[in-house]
């Protein structure tokens, strides 16, 4: 999951799942699996941020709902299943 703010100064965000996505699997020839979303899931995220540089800063909150999706392939690397983002 990754969230793109404009803020520099921010505290360290906090991140909810409301809903995980749904995934289809599919196996390939060579032994590979592909992974597909069908269902986006949610995820919340909060934090703050603010524009002040020296104390006493004045915070300004932010909670936002973003999608999870996911989408790749899962191969067998060294007897160790490996992901391979997409």
């Amino acid at each position: 999951m990754s969230y793109n703010d404009r803020y520099t100064i921010t505290t360290d965000p906090a991140w909810t799942i409301d809903r995980y996505p749904q995934l289809h699997l599919e196996p390939t020839d060579d032994g590979a699996i592909i992974v597909t979303t069908t269902n986006p899931g949610q995820a919340n995220i909060q934090f703050r941020w603010t524009l002040n540089i020296v104390e006493p800063r004045t915070w300004t909150d932010v909670a936002d709902t973003v999608p999870i999706t996911v989408t790749g392939r899962i191969i067998a690397a060294n007897d160790a299943p490996e992901w391979q983002p997409a």
